[in-house]
């Protein structure tokens, strides 16, 4: 597994899809931001459709809302290994240790104030 980036997050939500679905119109785009929204809203995750009912992307909740989330991808060979290694999986950590610790602290220390 090697880790090849980030992902910055301001809405609390990341949506992967083909770029080729990024910015067009006529039912073949994806849906507005509000809808997508809406989505992930209702559920943590969810698959997106365009207007013609044709499946092009999945939404998902990020485990601690807005941040930067580290992203790593498997690699392999995928059938005849002349072919070269290619990316088998992507993982994409919403709950990365450093994070998850700085965010207990701080937690701890807020309710310190409470009581």
């Amino acid at each position: 597994m090697r880790k090849i980036g980030v992902i910055g997050v301001d809405s609390g939500q990341i949506v992967i899809t083909d770029p080729a679905y990024m910015g067009t119109d006529g039912g073949a785009g994806l849906p507005n931001f509000d809808k997508i929204l809406n989505m992930t809203n209702r559920n943590p995750t969810a698959q997106i459709k365009n207007e013609l009912g044709i499946k092009i992307a999945v939404a998902s909740r990020t485990g601690l809302g807005d941040g930067v989330y580290p992203v790593y991808a498997i690699e392999g060979h995928i059938g005849d290994k002349r072919l070269g290694k290619r990316v088998k999986k992507l993982i994409i950590d919403f709950a990365p240790k450093e994070i998850v610790k700085v965010q207990k602290a701080v937690f701890q220390k807020s309710m310190k104030k409470v009581i």
